[in-house]
C-alpha cells in the first residue's frame, strides 16, 4: 500500500478517520492524501471567470487543510515520556551534554512514539464540487490503494442522514474503503 485516501468535513468523526489513516499509514509506510471536497455557490463578478474563482477558492481551502494538519500533528505531541538513561558521575566536559535533575546529571530520553507518525508525508487537496463525485475522481487521481472515512454510528436513521457519503463512496470505488466508526478513536 503506497497511498491512503482520507476524505474530511472537519467534523470529529473525520479527525478520528485521520488519526487512525496516521496510525495505518505508519504502520505501512504509506503516504496519506487528506482531501476536502466543497460545494457552495458561488457568486462572483461576471467579468472574472468561473474556474478563476474556483481555483482561488481551492487555494484558500488547502491553506485551511494544511492549518488542519498541522493541528492533528501537534496533538500527536500531547503525551510523551522521559526516559532517564545514565546516572552517574561526570566531569565537567560531560555535563555540558547531560541534563540536571535534582538527582544528578542524566542522558535523557524523549520517548514519544507519535514523533514518528507526525513524520509520515500528508498531502492536502481540495476540489470544489460534490463530495461524493470528488472523491471518487481522488482516488484515481492520487491512485489511492484504500480510503478511511469517518462515520457515525447509531440507528438506520442516523445512519442515512450522516453517513451517506461514506455508504456511496463504499458502494461505487474500486479500492477497499475503511469506515472509522466514531467512536474508534478519542483524539
Amino acid at each position: 500500500m503506497r497511498t491512503i485516501l482520507v476524505p474530511t468535513d472537519y467534523s470529529q468523526n473525520a479527525h478520528n478517520a485521520l488519526l487512525y489513516a496516521i496510525e495505518l499509514a505508519k504502520a505501512t509506510e504509506s503516504d496519506i492524501v487528506l482531501f476536502h471536497a466543497f460545494y457552495k455557490p458561488l457568486s462572483y463578478p461576471y467579468h472574472i471567470d468561473f474556474s478563476t474563482v474556483v481555483h482561488e477558492q481551492e487555494r484558500e481551502k488547502v491553506k485551511k487543510l494544511e492549518t488542519y494538519v498541522h493541528e492533528a500533528r501537534e496533538s500527536l505531541f500531547k503525551d510523551f515520556s522521559l526516559r532517564f538513561l545514565t546516572t552517574v558521575p561526570t566531569g565537567v566536559e560531560e555535563r555540558n551534554k547531560l541534563q540536571r535533575t535534582k538527582s544528578g546529571y542524566h542522558a535523557v530520553d524523549i520517548h514519544n512514539p507519535a514523533a514518528e507518525k507526525a513524520k509520515l508525508k500528508i498531502k492536502c487537496v481540495c476540489k470544489y464540487g460534490f463530495a461524493f463525485d470528488e472523491i471518487l475522481k481522488a482516488v484515481n487521481v492520487h491512485q489511492a490503494d484504500l480510503v478511511v472515512m469517518g462515520t457515525r454510528g447509531g440507528g438506520a436513521i442516523q445512519r442515512a442522514l450522516l453517513g451517506r457519503t461514506t455508504i456511496a463512496v463504499m458502494r461505487d470505488v474500486h479500492v477497499p474503503v475503511l469506515a472509522v466508526p466514531q467512536n474508534a478513536i478519542k483524539g
